[in-house]
């Protein structure tokens, strides 16, 4: 475990053993009496793109995986599968002993996000996903957004 900063944040940084791989993931709140938040990026993103979501939590426990081949995570030269990736958030979950927390996805993750809350209902009490462009829209001559 390591400590890291960003973006006014201040995470934890933890791996977990999910079918050999070594899984990155960030972590950060202590509150128990609000419901725990899993955040799942989408297809090539890593945990850090969860920061400013993370924060704007706080002190709510917030965890950001980043899936293999993503972020600090292992990159095997196989085994990218969706039972794979699947296997990594249970991982995730089971190593910071997560109970009854909101699962957030977005983009490709969304499926598996679905299928773990689906699979383990003790763990992920609900699912939010978003395929929604994350950006800021940008100001144009004359103050207009695009």
């Amino acid at each position: 475990m390591s400590r890291c900063r960003g973006k006014g944040l201040a995470v934890d940084r933890r791996r977990a053993e999910s079918d050999g791989m070594q899984i990155e993931y960030l972590t950060d709140g202590d509150s128990e009496s609000l419901t725990p938040m899993l955040f799942v990026p989408g297809f090539l993103n890593p945990a850090s793109m969860w920061w400013r979501e993370m924060e704007a939590h706080s002190p709510r426990r917030t965890v950001a995986v980043s899936l293999r081949g993503r972020g600090g995570s292992d990159a095997p030269r196989s085994a990218y599968g969706f039972e794979n990736q699947v296997s990594d958030l249970v991982a995730v979950l089971d190593a910071e002993r997560l109970q009854c927390c909101a699962v957030v996805a977005w983009s490709r993750s969304v499926p598996l996000a679905v299928a773990t809350t689906l699979a383990h209902p003790a763990e992920c009490a609900a699912s939010c996903s978003s395929t929604i462009r994350r950006s800021t829209p940008r100001c144009h001559p004359g103050g207009s957004t695009r």
